[in-house]
């Protein structure tokens, strides 16, 4: 379900786990792809289509963390499906973690979409790659021409 964000509480603290220059982002992306055009076999079927989500400098995530305050973490995007997000953190999320993924829709600006961490793996140095499940599919073309207009701009 989405729903438009309308603000963020004030008295939250954004963290940036991540802290990557724009070429270090670049290289480990490009690694990545590497990595995954070289496994890649055309006889997995694929649940749906990933496409690639690079173009915001990053996206905001909202999670509880172990001591049960809720956090606002920034993260890089680096891939969208209609079930799904992949983004690098620099940090391991836990597999099941609930988090509230803050993405800008084309036709109504930044929204909320729920999901869970499916999967995350050591990519390098404290880079992590995760991949979240959103609770209900999504179509993604709007997120997507919101990401072109966002390059465009």
């Amino acid at each position: 379900m989405l729903r438009a964000l309308r603000s963020l509480s004030a008295d939250r603290v954004l963290v940036d786990t991540l802290r990557l220059s724009d070429a270090e982002w670049y290289e480990c992306v490009s690694e990545m792809d590497r990595v995954a055009a070289q496994s890649a076999s055309p006889s997995d079927p694929q649940q749906d289509e990933r496409v690639p989500y690079r173009n915001s400098p990053h996206i905001m995530i909202e999670m509880r963390t172990h001591d049960g305050r809720q956090q606002l973490v920034k993260v890089r995007p680096y891939d969208l499906s209609e079930s799904g997000i992949g983004f690098l953190n620099g940090a391991y999320m836990h597999v099941g973690t609930e988090i509230v993924l803050h993405l800008r829709h084309s036709e109504i600006g930044m929204t909320r979409i729920e999901a869970t961490i499916r999967c995350c793996s050591h990519v390098k140095n404290t880079i992590h790659h995760v991949d979240a499940d959103f609770k209900e599919p999504m179509q993604i073309n709007e997120f997507l021409l919101a990401e072109a207009s966002d390059r465009l701009a």
